[in-house]
């Protein structure tokens, strides 16, 4: 039987090949990074002068997709936004970076963080009401 990938269509489609018959790059667990990357949790809560009516919720939830880390947050009655976040350390320490500076409108005034158990099982990150 001929393996060879006679078509780009065909190696971008075959079961268990990659682009060109090269095989697909592992998985996380595959390569055993949940031995060498750290995982936090983390409780946060953003004070400012404007962090609510400025879709920083969804700019959280959008910076944690492009992390990979899960949680959730919400808007609280006091004008904040609380939310749990967890993933890898270098992944949250980006997220913070980018959360601590909020939206083009938001003006956080002070980011003040947790540390908590971390969750099993999390895999998304959403938004609360």
């Amino acid at each position: 039987m001929d393996t060879r990938v006679t078509s780009r269509r065909q190696a971008i489609l075959s079961p268990g090949r990659g682009l060109a018959g090269i095989p697909p790059c592992p998985s996380k667990t595959a390569w055993g990074n949940a031995a060498s990357r750290s995982t936090s949790c983390v409780y946060f809560v953003a004070h400012g002068g404007i962090v609510q009516g400025v879709g920083f919720r969804y700019f959280t939830r959008r910076r944690a997709h492009e992390y990979s880390i899960t949680g959730w947050c919400r808007n609280t009655p006091d004008n904040k936004v609380e939310g749990e976040a967890q993933g890898d350390d270098e992944a949250m320490a980006k997220f913070f970076k980018d959360v601590d500076n909020g939206p083009r409108h938001a003006r956080v005034v002070k980011l003040d963080r947790e540390d908590r158990d971390v969750v099993e099982g999390e895999d998304s990150f959403e938004i609360r009401r």
